[in-house]
């Protein structure tokens, strides 16, 4: 037993060692690829008894990898190559005794932590880069497609090409101080990018060294540049070009100044070294709240502060801001829109109320608590969203108002049906789906969000969400396919249309609920999503496209409410027992088609037709085909090598369509038919056919009570299997079977005790 452990011991780390391909350079050893399985990778510290010095460019481009760990002898790599093409990378971690690298919640940076060497590219949310950072190297936040907003501190002076681009879900993006000189090529392919603020003065922005890189902002058409008023260099864009490459010239994106009002139109207080703003000139119109006056920062806005400034039209609160007084703006009865940034945590009582032309309010996610009638008498309120857990909220929050419903996001908790009175709704927001609006209808082309739970709204743009998927503005790229992050999916009845691979491949979707209204599904929609156990359909779907959950392996039942059945609907899924509903009518071609955990399926009366190839390659022990069936499809039953009965209850069905008989190379099965039925011989569709009559004998002797025990004998087709039950009442039977077996040369006995003080006992016979 020493031996055998210590060659598994020896034996562990030349297995780890094997998925690394390298080079020896003189007493080191350098890594040049990685041939692994992926998922949580730790570089080692030594290959052959010589240490693993440096990593070569492109060594771990690998879709595969979840996390990757550096020790602490490694002191080269080029980091922003090494662990490029690697979408599911969450951390990268660094040993502490690394004498040139270092980590911070899973991203790399050089010891000092003044680099930002490469962000993980599958890194979800939201970030704030380190204020140590003073340079942000080549490609460190470049294909990041988890990355939705970035904060890049004031001590960054330096942006190196390609730092920052083609990250597709980044939405906004904040420079707060001043840099320089910036590359032309940064910020290109950032679909989504929508808000860019730069906090300084205008950069340089230094020409592309290649040709074949974008210029700032390509591609990045919702995008608009914000900066402060008084800063110096801007113009009325940001990024404009004169390249051959990119059509003779590109106009880059507008640049709007975002200037925050004069601290003299405020009156304040200073209190701990924090300002209290307790009133305002009411100049009227746009007024944005300084985060800071004299220097200290603005904490609160006090009671009645805005109170009756009724020409007061919009205003933005700065994330400085953690409690918002009572009545602060109440009566502003001109105020339409109100920018709540996260930092705020309380929103006092009446704090908005009798503001009638407010319609939209925006709660962040950073308040915890909402005053008594804090939106009273707001008539035109008619959308609230919080991005926060449900706030502790007080009586009549919305009395008087327009509200109908709030909603919320699905990753928040503690939310329960209603919110102070007032229905409360999941829904994810709008502004993670890119979507068109026409023709009466909202089309959702792309889901951009970061939520594992996905509700649809059902309607945007004041229009209803009627199709879920690309419809060609989005080539090749369905709507979620794909997604890992996705647990469970709503979808409303407005939606009359889902397309095709819509959420194929989301490995980590629970749960799906199509709500009634949904008519028409496209192929492959849930295809392949492996964790995929409880789905509801709704009657309203009749039109279902091919193999709409083909893969899915953690489906064992069918889904609840199911109607009707697509072409290879259920192909190669977990089901494991399905009784088909009476409202299906026949079982379309592959429906069931590789199901290798399907070991019962129950038909009913009234079922018609079984198309080619339904449950080709299924682990069916035994089936019953009702009377009804009339039609089978050649090969329907083809490879269930498990299949040792098959029981008909009616006449020999036609059969049509499929390359083979209807129970090919299933050869451990007898087809059984039933005494009076018509079209048998000795053989059906390459099966033997047996006559199933099993009689009992009442004038043989054996019948009755002998010894204590009644019994009688069975007769029939030497061979048929049989199952006997009993019951005690014929008006509300409820059968047990006592026994089951096989007529050995035409005979069965059964015998049980006989049953004393009984009012009756009953028996029959059925197939097992």
């Amino acid at each position: 037993m020493p031996v055998l452990l210590a060659l598994l011991l020896l034996l562990a780390p030349a297995a780890a060692q094997a998925q690394f391909t390298y080079t020896t350079n003189g007493d080191a050893i350098t890594i040049t690829g990685y041939t692994g399985p992926g998922g949580a990778v730790a570089i080692p510290a030594t290959i052959t008894g010589l240490p693993v010095t440096s990593i070569n460019y492109n060594a771990f481009q690998a879709g595969n990898l979840t996390s990757v760990s550096i020790p602490s002898s490694v002191t080269s790599m080029e980091a922003d190559l090494v662990f490029a093409y690697s979408p599911n990378l969450t951390s990268i971690t660094v040993d502490p005794q690394n004498p040139v690298y270092s980590s911070l919640n899973g991203v790399l940076f050089d010891k000092s932590q003044s680099t930002l060497i490469q962000y993980p590219e599958g890194l979800v949310g939201s970030y704030t880069v380190p204020g140590s950072v003073s340079t942000i190297e080549n490609g460190a936040l470049e294909d990041c497609g988890g990355l939705t907003s970035l904060t890049i501190p004031g001590t960054v002076t330096i942006i190196e090409d390609t730092a920052i681009c083609y990250c597709p879900n980044l939405g906004s993006i904040t420079i707060a101080g001043t840099i320089d000189r910036m590359p032309d090529d940064l910020f290109s392919g950032c679909g989504k990018l929508t808000n860019v603020y730069f906090l300084g003065n205008a950069p340089t922005i230094t020409p592309v060294q290649d040709y074949v890189l974008a210029p700032m902002f390509y591609g990045d058409s919702k995008a608009t540049a914000y900066y402060f008023a008084g800063a110096t260099g801007w113009s009325n864009t940001i990024g404009a070009i004169s390249s051959f490459w990119y059509g003779g010239n590109y106009v880059g994106i507008p640049a709007v100044a975002f200037a925050a009002t004069a601290s003299d139109e405020f009156d304040y207080t200073t209190n701990d070294g924090a300002i209290t703003i307790t009133g305002y000139a009411c100049s009227g119109g746009l007024v944005v709240i300084p985060g800071r006056i004299n220097g200290l920062p603005v904490t609160a806005i006090g009671a009645n502060a805005f109170a009756f400034c009724t020409n007061l039209t919009i205003v933005a609160i700065p994330g400085s801001v953690t409690n918002i007084g009572s009545g602060a703006f109440e009566f502003c009865t001109g105020l339409a829109y109100v920018a709540i940034l996260p930092g705020v945590a309380s929103i006092g009582e009446e704090a908005f109320a009798g503001c009638y032309s407010l319609e939209s309010v925006i709660i962040p996610a950073s308040v915890t608590s909402i005053g008594n009638n804090a939106f009273d008498s707001c008539s035109g309120l008619g959308y609230v969203y919080f991005y926060c857990n449900a706030p502790t909220v007080g009586q009549e929050l919305f009395n008087n108002s327009s509200v109908s419903t709030v909603y919320y996001s699905p990753c928040t908790t503690g939310w329960g049906a209603t919110l102070g009175g007032t229905p409360a709704m999941a829904v994810t927001p709008p502004d993670q789906f890119d979507y068109v609006s026409s023709g009466g209808g909202s089309i959702l082309h792309q889901y951009s969000g970061t939520c594992g739970n996905l509700v649809i709204p059902s309607n945007l743009a004041g229009w209803p969400v009627t199709c879920v998927g690309d419809l060609g503005s989005y080539p090749g790229v369905p709507f979620a396919e794909g997604n890992t992050i996705l647990t469970s999916v709503a979808i409303p009845g407005s939606v009359t249309n889902i397309l095709d691979y819509a959420f194929e491949s989301c490995s980590n979707l629970g749960s799906v609920t199509i709500e009634e209204g949904v008519t028409t599904t496209g192929e492959w929609v849930f295809a392949n999503c492996g964790n995929l156990t409880n789905v509801s359909l709704p009657a309203s779907l009749t039109n279902i496209g091919p193999f709409m959950f083909n893969g899915c392996s953690g489906m064992t039942t069918l889904p609840s409410n199911i109607t009707t059945l697509g072409v290879g609907e259920f192909a190669y899924s977990g089901l494991t027992n399905i009784t088909i509903p009476d409202s299906i009518s026949s079982i379309p071609g592959d429906a069931f088609i590789g199901c290798n955990s399907l070991t019962n399926v129950t038909f009913h009366d009234g079922l018609t037709s079984i198309a080619p190839y339904s449950f080709y390659g299924d682990a069916l022990t035994s089936v019953t085909i009702p009377a009804s069936v009339t039609l089978i499809g050649g090969d329907a039953f083809k490879f269930c090598c498990d299949l040792t009965n098959v029981y008909f209850q009616g006449n020999a069905p036609s059969v049509s369509g499929g390359a083979e008989v209807v129970f090919f190379y299933d050869l451990n099965a007898t087809a059984y038919y039933l005494p009076g039925t018509t079209g048998w011989s000795s053989t059906y569709q390459g099966i033997p056919a047996v006559l199933w009559n099993p009689q009992v004998q009442t004038g043989d002797g054996k019948f009755g009570v002998k010894n204590g025990q009644f019994g009688f004998d069975i007769a029939g087709t030497p061979g048929i299997p049989i199952v006997v039950e009993g019951c005690t009442s014929l008006g509300n039977p409820v059968w047990t079977a006592l026994t089951n077996g096989r007529l050995t040369n035409g005979l069965f006995y059964f015998s049980e005790p006989a049953q004393a003080n009984s009012a009756g006992r009953y028996y029959r016979i059925r197939s097992p």
